[in-house]
């Protein structure tokens, strides 16, 4: 999707602004630091929530504008925080509850800033996000994959024979690889079977193999599969159809035959067979995942104000795994009124905005499929504190803004509207 024939080639949301000034440069450094830091969570705080406020005072002091369009995102975020608050009055006393919920604080923050920045200057932004969050996923897939095998020295970076990098669960490390793995995916659809690509994803996508999490592994599939849909309906030629098509079917050949090539240890291939298996023994039964998930929705109705932030698990033994019910558990009925509302209008305007022809229009097909696939994976995990849901909360509310604007300046500017599809 070259950006030669974008309209948005009169849009001010990429448009360089200011690039020689000094304050400019400096949040482009902090922004790729904060994102090759991303990954780094073994530790608390973890070094991505100290750069995260400073790449707010970058962003204050560029004075980075808050985008209209973007107080949905804010006002729902607001009202989470709020039903979090009075559902935490009763557990006051609870050093973790409190904690909880400044963590949810912090994160809303977090999404906010990504979405204002990234709705500005989106193109040079998004191409200091991708090179840094790309940068990262290597190298945390890296460690993951020697501790795996047992490098001396790098067994804590391993938990139960599973890889999970630099963070505390291989269900956190697998997910956070999808963007980055779908991006590289693009550089291949884009430019051909490159060796720099090809590497790229093959380290990246034996980080994830290695996590053995079902849901990563889930995440990935559907959102490669979503994301390629999106670039083929959005092609404007079949030329570009055809080619996206024979660079997807290489790609997939090469990389079938690297899981293969992997498979073939025994290690990998006894562990793969059992957490392959859809249904795990910690799943079904009234104790499981399920059936806790279950009597977790049929006690909605007693608890209006919610049970306070991590008070599921002293009901039902264990936290709910679905991150839809904790957030009525842990934020009271009006948060998870908000939760939900939030998730569905980032679906529905994010889908909205991703057939207005835009130089990234193909970085934010990856972004917003790695985001469906990563709300769809919330239903059988908690991934309400997890930074990088946040992050791509905020990118696609913030593309969003983007293109829309980049629509509007374009009709003003009396260029035809260029909507593939509304």
């Amino acid at each position: 999707m070259s950006a030669t024939h974008d309209i948005g080639a009169v849009a001010p949301a990429y448009r360089p602004q200011a690039v020689g000034r000094l304050h400019d440069r400096v949040l482009h450094v902090v922004l790729f630091i904060t994102m090759l830091f991303s990954p780094i969570v073994m530790i608390e705080p973890a070094p991505y929530d100290a750069l995260i406020f400073v790449l707010a005072l970058a962003a204050m002091i560029a004075r980075v504008p808050l985008d209209v369009r973007l107080l949905p995102l804010i006002l729902l975020l607001l009202l989470l925080c709020a039903g979090g608050a009075a559902s935490l009055i009763p557990v006051l006393d609870d050093p973790t509850a409190v904690q909880y919920l400044m963590v949810s604080f912090y994160l809303a923050i977090s999404a906010m800033l990504f979405a204002a920045l990234i709705s500005e200057d989106s193109v040079r932004r998004l191409r200091t996000l991708r090179r840094g969050y790309i940068l990262a996923a290597l190298f945390v897939a890296v460690l993951g994959t020697i501790g795996y095998f047992k490098i001396p020295g790098f067994g804590i970076f391993t938990q139960n024979d599973r890889a999970m990098g630099t963070f505390k669960d291989p269900n956190v490390f697998g997910p956070f690889l999808v963007l980055p793995l779908l991006l590289m995916i693009q550089g291949v659809l884009e430019r051909g079977l490159r060796l720099r690509y090809l590497l790229g994803c093959g380290i990246i996508l034996l980080g994830l193999l290695l996590s053995f999490s079902r849901g990563a592994w889930g995440h990935f599939a559907f959102s490669a599969l979503l994301m390629l849909l999106l670039m083929l309906v959005g092609s404007r030629s079949d030329r570009e159809r055809a080619r996206i098509i024979l660079y997807a079917f290489a790609a997939t050949l090469v990389l079938v035959l690297a899981v293969m090539v992997a498979l073939s240890f025994d290690a990998i291939g006894s562990m793969f067979t059992e957490r392959a298996e859809l249904v795990q023994s910690y799943d079904g039964g009234h104790g499981g995942r399920f059936g806790r998930q279950w009597a977790g929705f049929n006690a909605l109705f007693d608890y209006w104000n919610g049970l306070g932030p991590k008070r599921f698990w002293i009901m039902f033994g264990q936290d709910p795994h679905n991150v839809y019910i904790n957030a009525f558990f842990s934020y009271g009925w009006l948060g998870g009124l908000s939760y939900l509302a939030l998730t569905f209008l980032t679906l529905i305007f994010g889908f909205r905005a991703l057939f207005i022809v835009t130089p990234w229009r193909t970085a934010f097909i990856a972004v917003y499929a790695a985001f469906v696939g990563l709300a769809a994976e919330s239903a059988i995990i908690d991934t309400d504190h997890w930074r990088h849901y946040f992050l791509l909360l905020g990118l696609v509310w913030g593309l969003t803004a983007a293109s829309l604007k980049s629509r509007q300046t374009a009709l003003r500017s009396g260029v035809p509207e260029a909507v593939l599809a509304r």
